[in-house]
C-alpha cells in the first residue's frame, strides 16, 4: 500500500461483503473497489491511530484504535466514532 508516491505498512485489512477493502495506515482508513485506486475513507483526529479492522454480524465496520485504546463502529465521519469498548487509563 503507498499513501501518495511513500510506501506504507497496512496495520490492518479487512473486506466487506461487496469486495471493498478497508485498510488502516496510521491515522487513516483507506478504501478500495477492485483495481481501483485506494482513497482516504476516514482519518483519525489527534494522535489516534488505527490498529486493527473487522466486520461486525451486520456487515458494520469495527476498529481497534490507540489513543484512546478502545473499540469502535466507524462511519465516515470522524467526529461521530462511537467507542463500544475501552481500556482505562493507568494511574500514577
Amino acid at each position: 500500500m503507498a499513501v501518495g508516491s511513500v510506501p506504507v505498512p497496512a496495520k490492518a485489512v479487512a473486506v466487506d461483503d461487496k469486495g471493498k477493502a478497508y485498510v488502516a495506515v496510521g491515522t487513516q482508513i483507506l478504501r478500495q473497489e477492485g483495481e481501483g485506486k485506494p482513497e482516504v475513507w476516514l482519518t483519525a483526529e489527534g494522535e489516534t491511530k488505527w490498529t486493527g479492522l473487522t466486520f461486525d454480524r451486520k456487515g458494520r465496520l469495527l476498529a481497534t484504535r490507540s489513543g484512546p485504546a478502545d473499540l469502535a463502529r466507524l462511519d465516515r465521519d470522524p467526529q461521530a466514532v462511537p467507542s463500544l469498548a475501552s481500556r482505562p487509563r493507568p494511574t500514577a
